[in-house]
């Protein structure tokens, strides 16, 4: 099963995508959700998932730089 971490600032879209996704159907399992791009970040490096979904604009760290930052440390599969 290919691990998710969902990220995003807004609780009620956040909760969305991981409730309302039949995510075993697709081979995957949420295994964290993070509410910002620093926590998100911290998340990466915790959970090491194969498939980040994330919101690009949000508090502390947008999307694009947690993604950057991450992947100075965790080499994501292409």
């Amino acid at each position: 099963m290919l691990k998710v971490l969902v990220v995003d600032d807004e609780s009620v879209v956040r909760r969305g995508i991981v409730l309302g996704v039949d995510w075993a159907s697709m081979g995957c399992v949420v295994v964290a959700e993070a509410g910002d791009g620093k926590e998100g970040f911290e998340k990466i490096l915790e959970c090491r998932p194969d498939v980040v979904i994330t919101d690009i604009c949000m508090p502390f760290m947008d999307g694009i730089e947690m993604i950057k930052k991450a992947s100075e440390q965790v080499r994501f599969k292409s």
